[in-house]
């Protein structure tokens, strides 16, 4: 339960000025709060948190930030932090609406107000109105002082306000906040603003989020009623309140902690501020830190790991145990240590090799220090106590045939890389399947130019594929690209064609070798203007890579999308790696067979007929280009129809053949030998 004790007012001016501690009397100009309003899902949120910490280091000691988490963008979906409260709420409904990210600078309406907003400005503004408010003269000083018992957990603010002039109104109103430093949690970012503040852990990229609001300590969301407010007047107050482990289900760090005080003259007009970080008794202090020992993995062939750390106690008291976690994809290896470490002293911590598990990313995360003397002992600086050592590795030989459906969950032993162009995602369709021979999902290639990725690739990797038994391997993929921004024929961007390129490696990705080179061509276009070409499975073109050389050898393989200079959107999906005569897809309930097959002059398509149904039957080269067309969108009334195939001008090699019963569509590889 929250306690506030009001110490009292002190008449007289010599006993206020002995019962001053922690606050100037000397007259000081006004310090600005900077109430910045933002969230976990706002693009452009990074960007004004680097503005305001630019701000900060600009005027040492005079911008207090205060980050307050409202509004649609701080919304948690599942699973996901929930930074709101509703003081935050309250103060937002001050400002009068406007975008995020949106502050108040001393909730002084600025010169020129954010849209819609009556007291919130731009972050492009924060700079200007700072400025003008650190060359005023304050009426008020306010002091802080916070401190914690770690083991009851109560938190002591002390706030002092001492007036060295008049106020212009008889009642202020002081408001106490407390906030936290270096929460993670998701968010999103538009341009990577704020690139110091991402962190990996367990595989999970996080933002750290600070001076996040975690409480209110005074009464009311607009403060307690200050009545003394003449020159020379002092009011100290004390609030005491005793923390959870845990605010809406986020831990609370109280060595992360921060009380920042303000004095306003009702909702508006903030005269100055303190702040004071959270301190505890120096007694409960220490600080081990570890120095990583592990060997990085070199190349992409990776059976396990080797976390290795050394620890040395930087501080006097003497640790007798510890523990610290090695977390691999998720699951946790913690080791204890029992022992004697005095100042200086330093101690080796190693897991052994631990087997991955599965093929793909790998993500390792050494963190300390729990339990320190049985929780005696409070490790205060985080700052050296996390190794993360991230990379993508496959296991030897572990795959043969490989279907990648990229269905919402990356398939087993592939992964990204996409350190060149960070703009690829996977995509499922909300309503329908959006992806080749009706899947789910795909692989999204952001393509215009406003996100500067031409000629970067995003990589996608699988392997290490054994081909001792696979007689004739084979490489398919499937792809759509449009280079419009409208629904019409003349509303193109211009931009060059991307290109897929197929590389294979013989030594676990330490060298690789190009095997395949494509131009796409366009296969669709939105279904409205300026909006995102999202392909139907009857668009995607397929591409075949033979890979008979490769017989008999064990591979990576890497499929790499390479935008142009522009356009609207690539997908890629369906990347298999098979007999090259086996069947790509089959995903249909109709009958779909070719015989003979291999053909040589000729091949028959048999497939039935359900209701009266529009029929396209196409073959495809390994290059994706259409060779023949054999039915044309006519429409069939139900039964058994046999489509005959000429083959008999088609070069020997392997080719697509591609059929659309309505709304579905099969694939069927054909060989042609002469």
């Amino acid at each position: 339960m929250k306690k506030v004790l009001l110490l009292g007012v002190i008449s007289f001016i010599a006993m206020q000025m002995n019962a001053q501690k922690i606050v100037s009397t000397s007259s000081e100009n006004k310090k600005v709060i900077l109430e910045e309003f933002t969230g976990i899902h706002c693009g452009y949120c990074p960007d004004g948190h680097k503005r305001a910490n630019d701000l900060v280091a600009a005027n040492s000691g005079k911008i207090i930030l205060v980050n307050i988490h409202s509004g649609g963008y701080a919304t948690p979906g599942a699973g996901e932090p929930d930074f709101r409260t509703s003081t935050g709420d309250a103060i937002d409904g001050y400002t009068g609406g406007g975008g995020y990210p949106k502050g108040m600078v001393n909730r002084v309406t600025p010169n020129t107000v954010m849209q819609g907003s009556t007291y919130a400005c731009d972050r492009g503004q924060w700079t200007g109105e700072a400025g003008k408010i650190t060359s005023q003269t304050s009426p008020v000083n306010i002091g802080v002082k916070a401190t914690i018992d770690p083991k009851t957990r109560e938190l002591t603010a002390d706030v002092e306000v001492y007036y060295t002039a008049n106020s212009p109104k008889a009642t202020n109103y002081l408001t106490v906040y407390l906030l936290e430093d270096g929460i993670l949690g998701p968010q999103s970012d538009y341009g990577n603003y704020n690139p110091t503040n991402w962190v990996t852990v367990n595989g999970k990229k996080l933002y750290k989020h600070n001076h996040v609001l975690r409480m209110l300590l005074t009464s009311a969301d607009f403060g307690d009623a200050v009545d003394s407010t003449r020159k020379g007047q002092l009011t100290s107050k004390t609030y005491k309140v005793t923390l959870p482990a845990q605010l809406k289900s986020i831990d609370v760090k109280f060595n992360k902690l921060t009380v920042v005080a303000f004095v306003s003259e009702g909702k508006g007009n903030i005269l100055s501020g303190g702040e004071a970080p959270v301190d505890f008794d120096a007694a409960l202090k220490t600080d081990l830190a570890l120095s990583n020992q592990t060997a990085t993995p070199t190349g992409l062939c990776v059976a396990s790991l080797h976390p290795k750390v050394e620890v040395v106690n930087n501080m006097s008291n003497v640790i007798t145990t510890f523990d610290i976690t090695a977390n691999i994809n998720g699951t946790d290896y913690t080791k204890t240590f029992t022992g004697s470490l005095a100042k200086g002293a330093k101690t080796t911590m190693d897991w052994g090799d631990i087997t991955l598990t599965s093929g793909g990313y790998y993500n390792l995360n050494i963190t300390g220090f729990k339990n320190v003397n049985n929780d005696s002992l409070f490790d205060t600086d985080e700052s050296n106590d996390n190794y993360g050592l991230t990379g993508i590795g496959f296991a030897k030989n572990a795959v043969t045939s490989v279907l990648g459906g990229f269905d919402g969950t990356m398939p087993a032993n592939f992964a990204f890389d996409l350190t060149q162009n960070p703009r690829v995602s996977m995509l499922v369709g909300t309503t329908t399947g959006i992806g080749a021979d009706g899947s789910k999902g795909a692989v999204l290639f952001n393509i215009h130019s406003s996100w500067n990725v031409a000629g970067l690739p995003g990589d996608i990797l699988f392997g290490e594929a054994d081909l001792s038994n696979i007689q004739a391997p084979m490489l398919t993929y499937f792809y759509a690209y449009s280079d419009k921004g409208n629904v019409s024929a003349s509303g193109s961007y211009g931009g060059t064609a991307p290109t897929i390129q197929v590389a294979v490696s013989e030594d676990c990705g330490v060298n690789w070798k190009k095997i395949s080179d494509v131009t796409c061509t366009e296969t669709g276009k939105p279904t409205a203007a300026n909006a995102l070409y999202v392909p139907k499975s009857g668009e995607y073109v397929w591409v075949g890579v033979n890979m008979a050389k490769y017989k008999g050898k064990s591979v990576l393989v890497k499929v790499s999308g390479i935008p142009g200079d522009g356009g609207n959107a690539m997908w890629i999906d369906q990347i298999n790696l098979d007999e090259a005569s086996s069947i790509a897809n089959a995903n249909n309930d109709y009958k779909f067979e070719m015989y003979p097959n291999p053909a040589i002059g000729q091949t028959a398509v048999n497939f039935n007929v359900k209701g009266n149904k529009a029929v396209t039957l196409e073959v495809y080269n390994m290059m994706g280009q259409k060779v023949a067309t054999i039915a044309d969108g006519k429409t069939l009334t139900e039964g058994n129809y046999n489509l005959d195939v000429n083959t008999s001008n088609l070069a020997q090699g392997m080719y697509m053949v591609t059929l659309k019963v309505g709304d579905q569509v099969a694939n069927q590889r054909l060989s042609v030998i002469k």
